[in-house]
């Protein structure tokens, strides 16, 4: 019976994925079977830098192993092959997200993603999410363009991030589920920050779903807006938002596209989609090889200027193959070691990790939290002993090498090579308008269990993207369930 289940999810989830009118033409020329989709990051001729709006799989039947006789293969072979694809997607998101920008955010084409060194990527020009979720009665910052982005843009003044190091309370900005810091083995407070792209933006915006004002008047009216897809059914156009009584994030799609079931149309337009980014730095200090980290330069509140590292981040995208998003996990590859099938961390002979004390190797001290949430004296405070409690698997690892050697090829000290993707997670169950979880049921994703050391620390055995964040609500202020918030936990955090 579980394998009869299996089956039954991957063809659902396949059979929904593709669909396109009899005389549309794609607009995108990549060969869905071809992994990497890329061929090469730099030069005149590669689209690397452009924000990938779909998975691109192909029809059902042509999956390979779709025609296996032998149910297992058939299971495995269609998996391997469908994360593979997922992974691929967001490896292509990572280079177009870190792509140096132009003036205006975009990604600049003259120059190359290996080459980004003291660029700052296409991803830091989209807005914080503490600049939407305002205090109450405020109004979400402009987005900015152009040569006033810079001179409007920062609060804290000239050509640095928004990066709140320290928020209120005198206490360092922490987004991880369990509302407590990592500590590097500087002792310094990891920092973390969420940004929206344009699309996400809107939405968020245009609805009122930055305060609680807005959100309640957004559920007594329900306002019709479904970007990126239509919903036809019996010839009248659905109000998305009103049948389902919930949020839903504008969806991406490779092609303008149609599936027609029964009574009911859906129509997709072209498009990147909405996109999250959450990501994790590390303090640069004197100890530090500053060489191997995506570097950028940020204020304090007293007005000194530090600089700080990517170590960590997640890629949440909607697309028309998974609206319950992708959801793209990446890490340093000198963050953490990962903890052997005897239950010790596998230290690397000769790395220095970056949340790991080498000479203190006792399992008991393994991703343990720190006694307070903040310790302001610097030489009361313990380091944190991370480690990755799982391996990252074959699928992932494959694709790890192939855009590794696609970057040293092009860039044999590219610092992009000190990165690593940990795994893309992606539903069993695509369905349009449902969280996607069915319930919860342990198979509703794929891989089952994805954590990020750095983002989920303390909750890396039992911790799933999906099955986290298809708990999301808002409004519940006036509602005593809440409304479905797409998956965006942001929405919550409104005032």
């Amino acid at each position: 019976m579980k394998k009869q289940i299996v089956t039954t999810l991957l063809m659902g989830f396949i059979g929904l994925l593709y669909f396109q009118g009899a005389d549309e033409q794609p607009t995108y020329s990549e060969d869905p079977f071809v992994i990497p989709a890329i061929s090469n990051i730099c030069g005149e001729e590669t689209k690397a830098w452009r924000i990938p709006p779909s998975v691109n799989l192909p029809k059902a039947g042509a999956i390979p192993g779709a025609d296996t006789s032998n149910e297992q293969v058939r299971n495995d072979t269609m998996i391997y092959f469908l994360q593979r694809k997922a992974d691929d997607l967001s490896w292509r998101s990572f280079i177009a997200l870190n792509w140096p920008a132009d003036k205006n955010g975009n990604a600049d084409t003259r120059k190359c993603f290996v080459d980004n060194i003291k660029d700052e990527s296409v991803w830091e020009y989209w807005m914080p999410s503490t600049e939407i979720y305002v205090d109450s009665g405020d109004t979400p910052r402009e987005w900015m363009k152009g040569n006033s982005f810079w001179t409007q843009r920062p609060k804290n003044g000239g050509k640095v991030s928004e990066m709140r190091l320290l928020a209120k309370n005198n206490k360092v900005n922490i987004i991880n589920p369990e509302d407590l810091p990592v500590i590097d083995d500087d002792k310094r407070y990891t920092l973390y920050e969420m940004y929206y792209n344009k699309v996400a933006y809107d939405y968020v915006v245009q609805n009122g779903l930055y305060s609680k004002a807005g959100q309640k008047k957004y559920t007594q009216e329900w306002p019709d807006y479904n970007s990126g897809l239509t919903y036809v059914e019996g010839g009248d156009t659905v109000n998305i938002q009103k049948r389902f009584q919930r949020a839903y994030f504008p969806v991406g799609s490779l092609k303008d596209s149609f599936r027609t079931d029964g009574s009911s149309e859906y129509y997709f337009r072209t498009g990147e989609g909405a996109i999250i980014v959450k990501s994790a730095w590390m303090l640069i200090t004197k100890n530090d090889d500053a060489t191997k980290f995506h570097i950028r330069e940020v204020k304090l509140p007293d007005g000194r200027k530090v600089r700080v590292g990517l170590v960590a981040m997640h890629i949440a995208h909607k697309v028309v193959e998974a609206t319950q998003w992708t959801w793209a996990s990446f890490e340093h590859i000198d963050n953490a070691p990962t903890l052997g099938a005897d239950g010790v961390a596998v230290l690397e002979p000769g790395k220095d990790y970056s949340y790991f004390d080498e000479t203190d190797n006792n399992p008991k001290n393994y991703n343990q939290p720190p006694p307070k949430q903040f310790e302001p004296n610097i030489s009361h405070r313990i380091g944190t002993q991370v480690v990755n409690v799982r391996e990252i698997g074959k699928p992932s690892q494959e694709i790890n090498e192939m855009y590794h050697k696609m970057i040293r090829d092009a860039n044999s000290n590219s610092v992009w090579l000190n990165y690593r993707l940990v795994s893309t997670q992606w539903p069993f169950y695509p369905t349009l308008f449902t969280d996607g979880s069915n319930g919860g049921q342990e198979d509703a994703y794929q891989p089952i269990k994805l954590s990020n050391s750095l983002m989920e620390t303390y909750k890396q055995n039992g911790l799933s993207c999906m099955n986290c964040h298809r708990q999301a609500k808002f409004g519940k202020e006036f509602n005593n369930y809440g409304f479905n918030a797409d998956f965006i936990f942001g929405l919550s955090t409104a005032q």
